[in-house]
This record gives C-alpha cells, structure tokens and sequence, in this order.
C-alpha cells in the first residue's frame, strides 16, 4: 500500500466530514470532530485495515454506489465504543434503550446512514452526477470478513484510492475514535482530481 501526496481527495473529504460532523455536533449529545484524514492506495484488505482496530473485531456500516464507477464508503468503530457512541449521538433521551436487543446495530445504521450520504452527496456534486446508493449495511468481525463482505460489491484484488478519516467522539470525559473510509476506483479518484 503506498501513500499519495495530499491533494484534493483529502480536501473534499475533509470539507463534506466537517461539515457534517458540525450538525451532529450541534444536535446530539456528544461532540464529533475528524481528527486527521490520509489517502493511500490498496486493495479491499488494505483498506479496512487502515482502521487501527482495538480488539480483534469491528463494527462497520457501509453504503455502496453502483453507478458508471461504483464506489463504496465505511464507518468503522470497535464494539467496546458502541455504548459510549450511542450515547454522544441519541443523548441521555435514550439511554434504557441499550437494553434493548440490536439498538447499537440498529443505532450505528442511522449514524452511518448520516455521515456516509453526506460524503457521498458531496462526492457526487461535485462530479455533477447522480446515483442512488444502497441502504446502509451493517457488518461486524474481524477485518477479513469485513473486506469480504465489502467484497461483494468490489474486486478484492483490484487496486483502489483510499481515503481514510479518523473521528474522534467525546462526551462524559471520554473519547472514542471510529473512521470513515471512501474506496474509489482510480478512474473516479482521478475524475475527482480534476480542476
């Protein structure tokens, strides 16, 4: 896996994170903020082991676009984090709610259906094109079977531009950190990159 210069990839993926991060911040619970952003370029595996996993597993969420290049973007966070996330999103309002059974799954596809559309709409603006990406999908384990089920919609061997955001979630004294990560072929990295 090498790493590319820092460039546009970066500023457009900082510009939609922020931004969307600033509303989340504004309403919920907690406070959000990217704490750094990187692009390299690599395979599926790669790119979900770009996330510094905690524990031997992870929770994801991730929303493909199948359109004339397809794309595919991640949230990531350690399931150790899920209780802490959910509250710095959904407050104190819904604090039981973690008894119930599925609430951080269900939880992190709201998150996830939030963070990743903004990206992706912002993506999409800027190529002035459109594409309806699929409903958000939830994935836990280890990081193998994550890039394999991210596998079904992507080659596993190709070669993609990587951009990889970490966030940092505080609230109550404590901080948890996740990633988005955006998996672009080159030819829609390179379209991206363009003036």
């Amino acid at each position: 896996m090498s790493n590319q210069g820092t460039g546009t990839l970066e500023r457009l993926a900082a510009v939609s994170l922020e931004r969307c991060l600033l509303k989340i911040s504004g309403t919920s619970g907690g406070g959000w903020r990217l704490a750094g952003i990187s692009v390299a370029s690599g395979t599926l595996a790669e790119a979900v082991n770009r996330h510094e996993f905690k524990a031997a597993s992870a929770a994801a969420v991730y929303i493909h676009v199948q359109s004339g290049l397809p794309f595919t973007s991640v949230m990531l966070f350690d399931p150790d984090d899920i209780p802490h996330i959910a509250k710095c999103f959904v407050g104190d309002s819904l604090a039981g709610a973690g008894a119930i059974a599925q609430f951080g799954e269900v939880m992190l596809l709201e998150l996830g259906n939030i963070v990743l559309n903004a990206v992706i709409n912002y993506l999409q603006n800027v190529l002035k094109k459109s594409a309806i990406p699929s409903v958000p999908m939830f994935l836990s384990g280890d990081p193998s079977h994550i890039s394999g089920g991210l596998g079904v919609y992507m080659d596993p061997r190709q070669f993609f531009r990587i951009v990889s955001a970490e966030i940092n979630v505080s609230g109550g004294g404590c901080v948890s950190r996740g990633a988005v990560v955006i998996i672009l072929p080159e030819e829609l990295a390179a379209a991206l990159e363009l003036p």
